[in-house]
């Protein structure tokens, strides 16, 4: 999966950095660290901190790697998805997350300007185009 393939990736990354920095280390073996319920927060901050670090090195970084076949097979085939235009890849919100209507609102307009109103809310606009 595409997945595997990007953690795969991202795992030569890190261990890239691993043979590289003595300043990656030390972030990996300081965000290593469990907080637990004796942990201060000012520790807990910078254990969090360091993780965060951590992982901003290793996704952000800018060594190339090689693509392995599967990658550049599973990347080919969302191109392919992507380009494929007969394939709808948008609806609306409404088609996705069911509810039921709190208020009714309208609005309209032509090539000099717009305006929309709803009594529900109790609001109205308008905007000149010109």
């Amino acid at each position: 999966s595409l997945y595997k393939s990007v953690a795969f990736c991202l795992n030569k990354a890190e261990a890239y950095k691993i043979t590289v920095s003595r300043d990656f280390r030390a972030l990996l073996r300081r965000s290593r660290t469990a907080i637990t319920d004796d942990t201060s927060s000012r520790e807990a901050r910078e254990i969090r901190f360091a993780a965060q670090q951590a992982a901003r090195q290793t996704h952000g970084s800018k060594q190339r790697f090689h693509i392995c076949r599967s990658m550049r097979e599973e990347l080919d085939f969302l191109t392919t998805l992507l380009n494929d235009f007969s394939i709808p890849l948008s609806t609306f919100i409404g088609h996705i997350v069911p509810r039921e209507p709190d208020f009714v609102a309208a609005g309209d307009a032509c090539p000099w300007g717009g305006g929309g109103w709803s009594t529900d809310l109790r609001f109205w606009w308008h905007m000149d185009f010109a």
